[in-house]
């Protein structure tokens, strides 16, 4: 992050705003034991196997007032409760295992910056103290030792703000000696059930470290925290432009050269509209403010935001942690992935934009990921990597005119235990989806499977406001929905504009009859109805329920829509309704010939 002498005024009065403003808030700490039965060494690399016990758990509390504090368990007599995998039972078995986090709580609805170091931890054996780590030489400042950054912490990582998200040695703060490890984040939620484990599971330097936790054993370490103030940050409470410095703390511009992150946070009493008048550089954006930020270029073709990262490891971060805010300014990544958060329930962040991901495609880990219980609304998705909607919303919006297009991804998941249980929702609205799975051998298992299972969750029985894959324009009166289709079952080679390969699994916001995605129904879609009619499980043969079957149900729909196309419009050529009723008859006979036979 940007440093200079400016500053020290203005972080000795941040270091005093953060300590009056935490009294009064705490952490409740724990820790989390693997029961791996290592024979390793104190401190040596005990594996990842077994289950975690946690130890007093929420038993401990962390005062966020910026001073030293030592945190001890004593095994035998701290009381055990089971965590995760098949042997955590509430009991330490066997002798050895590992430390597999330390565990925070927010039991104070802290949503401040935090900025929270953890120094000489000590495994106690038999009375003699065995220092695991004390963070000294030969590490580095920045390096990553034993606990790895915030956010990577599982399940727990949702609890969390996409920024800050730091972990590393420091050589400025120590409880003793020159070093400290220092984790820098921030909670999304004032929920205070809230928590985050910080995990040593595979950290680039002591990771898993060996404990011995037989009864009159112990783990002690120290832990300091204090909340911050973001760096760089906008404080004029009005309209105004980037490169003013007069608008940001200590006239600090972000994005002159490559900035940490920007932060718009607590300085506005109004909607404010910020104007982009140069190109910037930045890792991450973090909105927080009940107040909506709109961002705005000057000159689009040339002042934009070019989205990059600390490593190529890590995603470039929009993060709206509270209210709804709009980024207008065209986003360029440079083969890196994008995390949109947005925490609250009600809340949206709009990319007013098309997102550029690399271009040249080099990287096809490039994705894009949402995040949070809020809404994420972006225009079409185009990059040879994947898209992640972890939760809440992700919204696809339509075109300011013409007809949808197709985002084009390599992938495509979305929260939830299985494909038909989804926790979070991607929505097309009147777009298209490609998924271009990659062509291997031997064949990648094409997710036509997980994709119907997906839209079936989002139909929700024809409302079309479940999760999973939906259209928020899609019910069942006005006759439009959701198709899906192998390309290389329809043989086709183009889709809504886009070339794609036989590989590649075709969703599209149509009229329900629409067999083979063509944006109306006509007599092609007739006809692979009837050559499905009870014999079919696919939309491509006729199924547009989703109930696996093509029967009368979906000859009804397809009737309902035959000569219309999307946008919907007046009926044209469509065959007489006594028509219809006769194929009607001739396709529940030819159903009943075919279940005899």
């Amino acid at each position: 992050m940007q440093m200079n002498s400016i500053r020290n005024v203005a972080a000795v009065a941040a270091v005093s705003l953060a300590a009056s403003t935490a009294l009064a808030q705490s952490f409740q700490i724990s820790v989390g034991v693997r029961e791996t039965g290592t024979t390793e060494p104190i401190g040596g690399n005990g594996g990842t196997a077994n289950g975690i016990e946690w130890i007093n758990l929420d038993g401990q509390v962390l005062n966020i007032d910026g001073s030293w504090q030592q945190f001890v368990f004593n095994f035998g007599t701290d009381p055990v409760q089971g965590f995760a995998g098949a042997t955590a039972n509430g009991v330490l078995d066997g002798t050895r295992g590992t430390i597999e986090h330390i565990r925070i709580r927010n039991i104070s609805a802290v949503r401040d910056d935090i900025s929270l170091w953890i120094d000489d931890v000590v495994n106690t054996v038999g009375g003699t103290p065995n220092v695991l780590a004390d963070f000294e030489a030969p590490f580095t400042s920045g390096q990553e030792v034993m606990f790895q950054e915030p956010r990577f912490s599982g399940s727990t990582a949702g609890f969390l703000a996409l920024s800050p998200n730091t972990g590393g040695v420091d050589d400025t703060i120590a409880q003793s000696g020159l070093q400290s490890y220092r984790e820098t984040f921030a909670f999304n939620t004032a929920a205070t059930t809230a928590w985050i484990r910080l995990t040593t599971f595979n950290a680039s330097n002591l990771p898993n470290p060996t404990i011995d936790y037989s009864p009159g054993n112990q783990l002690s370490f120290w832990m300091r925290a204090e909340t911050t103030l973001p760096s760089i940050r906008w404080v004029a409470d009005a309209d105004g432009n980037w490169s003013d410095g007069n608008n940001w703390n200590q006239g600090l511009i972000p994005g002159v050269g490559i900035s940490d992150g920007v932060n718009f946070i607590a300085g506005i009493t109004a909607p404010r509209t910020v104007t982009l008048d140069f190109a910037s550089t930045l890792n991450n954006i973090k909105f927080d403010n009940a107040n909506s930020y709109t961002i705005v270029s000057n000159d689009p073709a040339n002042n934009h935001l070019t989205m990059t990262s600390a490593s190529s490891f890590t995603p470039a971060a929009i993060d709206a942690v509270t209210g709804s805010h709009r980024v207008d300014a065209p986003i360029l990544l440079t083969n890196r992935s994008l995390q949109l958060g947005v925490a609250e329930a009600g809340a949206v962040l709009t990319i007013g934009t098309e997102i550029n991901f690399d271009s040249q495609a080099i990287l096809a880990t490039n994705s894009l990921a949402k995040t949070g219980a809020g809404r994420a609304d972006v225009q079409r998705v185009k990059t040879v990597g994947g898209m992640n909607v972890a939760a809440g919303t992700l919204r696809i919006v339509p075109p300011s005119s013409g007809p949808g297009v197709a985002s084009s991804v390599s992938t495509l998941t979305i929260g939830g235990v299985s494909p038909a249980t989804p926790t979070a929702q991607l929505d097309l609205t009147n777009n298209g989806l490609i998924i271009d799975y990659p062509e291997t051998d031997p064949p990648t298992v094409s997710p036509l499977a997980d994709t119907v299972a997906r839209i079936t969750a989002g139909r929700n029985g024809g409302t079309w406001d479940g999760n999973g894959i939906t259209s928020s324009l899609a019910n069942a009166s006005n006759g439009n929905g959701l198709g899906v289709v192998e390309a290389s079952d329809l043989g086709i080679t183009s889709f809504m504009g886009e070339t794609v390969d036989g590989t590649a699994v075709l969703v599209r916001y149509t009229r329900l009859g629409d067999a083979n995605l063509s944006g109306g129904v006509d007599l092609d879609d007739f006809t692979a109805l009837a050559t499905g009619f009870g014999l079919g499980s696919k939309w491509s043969q006729g199924d547009f329920n989703y109930d696996g079957a093509v029967d009368l149900g979906d000859f009804t729909e397809l009737a309902a829509n035959f000569g219309t196309v999307i946008p919907a419009d007046a009926a044209r050529a469509v065959p007489e309704p006594a028509s219809f009723a006769v194929v009607g008859l001739a396709l529940a006979g030819l159903a009943a010939r075919r279940r005899r036979a």
